[in-house]
């Protein structure tokens, strides 16, 4: 269990009041969506119970001149919130290429750049509508057969990123969140440190401490269902990427935190292949998959000196992944190499 000394508290900033703003800059119709949430609650919108409700919430605080809403406020409910805090805002682009084949950062490829802006739950569902419209659709794996075609990655997965991108950044910094789509991942930057207790290493072996430096924006996003409960997020990002036959995600800092979500050309062929079916082949025969999707092709020769093993125990292993449909076989004769099938 962490010290009490080594837990780094809550940020004060999202408590700020910004006097230039005023209740007629929040969006009635968000806090709608919000009451429809709260089963626990039912206030008319307006209405003064409603502003009595947000001051208890810290949404608002009262000022020399009436009630004024607090940063926590204009980014969960107001119309406009980059008026009064520019980098509330992610910008999302997508290009054709990848970051190793030198894929421009200047050059998006047809509608993929957007601003997007607004309160925190329509910058969700805008940043979902922008990966659904540029991401591509892949065959998804059941055991090992081919099903329908899916978004390459789970919706739920690109959500929590986004949310949790808007939630727990750093608001005293200046920047904006990035959300950028490559040809095979998917790459999601914020401002701002990681909390203590938790690490890169911690949170890259999905062990992390529930933190939040900002909790009422927070605590506003898992009432609207945007976030899973304190401490499940991560592990579930996870669980939710493998059941996509994906990798689990990279975390890692720089003065942003970086979240990066890898698309099936990135992932092994491990991943690929659902658990319960993955016991009917041997260790060797898995990384014999690994070993096709690392080199491309290969065939018996390359594949008995890197395993060590005769050309008919390479052959056998051959068979077995040909007959599940996991290896394709190209070629005749001494020119007969093996490609993965499409997994």
């Amino acid at each position: 269990m962490s010290k009490l000394e080594d837990i780094e508290l809550p940020s004060q900033e999202e408590q700020k009041p910004y006097s230039d703003a005023t209740i007629k800059d929040f969006s009635n119709e968000t806090i709608k969506k919000y009451m429809k949430y709260r089963s626990d609650i039912s206030y008319t919108v307006p209405s003064k119970e409603l502003w009595t409700f947000f001051r208890k919430n810290r949404y608002l605080v009262k000022g020399d001149k009436g009630d004024v809403p607090t940063l926590a406020g204009i980014v969960l409910f107001g119309k406009d919130p980059s008026i009064f805090i520019p980098e509330h805002r992610i910008l999302a682009e997508c290009f054709g290429g990848t970051p190793e084949n030198g894929a421009s950062t200047d050059k998006t490829i047809g509608n993929g750049k957007k601003n997007i802006t607004g309160p925190l739950f329509e910058m969700t569902k805008t940043a979902e509508d922008f990966y659904k419209t540029h991401i591509r659709k892949v065959p998804l794996i059941k055991g090992f057969q081919r099903v329908d075609e899916e978004l390459e990655y789970p919706k739920e997965v690109i959500r929590e990123a986004i949310v949790n991108a808007l939630v727990h950044r750093d608001y005293r910094l200046g920047g904006h969140i990035s959300f950028q789509i490559f040809r095979d991942r998917i790459v999601i930057k914020n401002p701002g440190s990681i909390l203590r207790p938790n690490t890169i290493e911690r949170m890259n072996s999905f062990d992390v401490t529930p933190a939040r430096r900002n909790p009422i924006i927070a605590e506003a996003a898992e009432k609207m269902m945007l976030m899973e409960k304190k401490g499940r997020g991560i592990p579930d990002m996870s669980d939710q990427l493998q059941k996509y036959g994906l990798r689990p995600p990279n975390f890692a800092y720089d003065g942003y935190l970086i979240v990066t979500l890898y698309g099936r050309e990135k992932t092994p062929p491990e991943y690929r292949i659902q658990k319960e079916f993955r016991s009917s082949l041997t260790d060797r025969q898995l990384k014999i998959l690994n070993f096709i999707w690392e080199q491309g092709r290969v065939n018996s020769e390359e594949t008995t000196k890197k395993f060590d093993i005769t050309r008919e125990t390479a052959n056998q292993d051959f068979r077995k992944l040909l007959k599940l449909g996991l290896i394709e076989k190209k070629g005749t004769g001494r020119a007969t190499y093996y490609i993965l099938g499409n997994i």
